[in-house]
């Protein structure tokens, strides 16, 4: 198989999964919606909380990915079920990849939706679900950047008291 045909073979396979996950968000954070009976401003508490808690889980899972140096575990099958089905690690693409591409439709739905309400047929409750969680896609970007933000000041810190030990 040529290189090519294999690289477009993984953007398909990684392309898929980032739906499927971007799906997946949809559905839990819909189904929250319905269960807070459409309390707009419980329903984005929520959402704020998806937000933070699978950014800082993928960030946690992928840094935990490449730093480990032995299996998690004694039994090489335990170690093996939670390396894929715990850490994912046939796949490591990151979580936020889904979350993006989630909050891209949310939000270019929205604004569709408020441009012009008679362009898709929802009901109340969807359009009033995607008005409450359209800007979350403004939280993802600045939940990504603080955490990355403060990553990068974590790791400064470290190679500064590094230093001043071998002072």
């Amino acid at each position: 198989m040529s290189s090519r045909v294999k690289t477009v073979r993984t953007y398909l396979l990684r392309g898929f999964w980032i739906l499927f996950g971007a799906a997946a968000f949809g559905y839990v954070t819909f189904t929250f919606w319905v269960s807070l009976n459409e309390n707009a401003f419980v329903a984005y508490i929520v959402n704020v909380a998806i937000i933070l808690f699978f950014t800082i889980i993928d960030k946690m899972r992928l840094d935990y990915l490449y730093k480990r140096k032995k299996a998690p575990f004694k039994s090489k099958r335990l170690s093996e079920f939670f390396d894929y089905f715990v850490l994912e690690k046939h796949s490591l693409h990151s979580i936020k990849s889904s979350l993006y591409v989630f909050y891209i439709l949310v939000l270019i739905s929205s604004h569709l939706l408020l441009i012009n309400p008679y362009l898709l047929e929802v009901s109340e409750s969807v359009r009033s679900y995607l008005t409450t969680i359209g800007y979350g896609l403004i939280i993802l970007v600045a939940v990504d950047k603080f955490i990355g933000q403060f990553m990068k000041d974590e790791k400064r810190i470290k190679t500064y008291e590094d230093n001043q030990k071998e002072s």
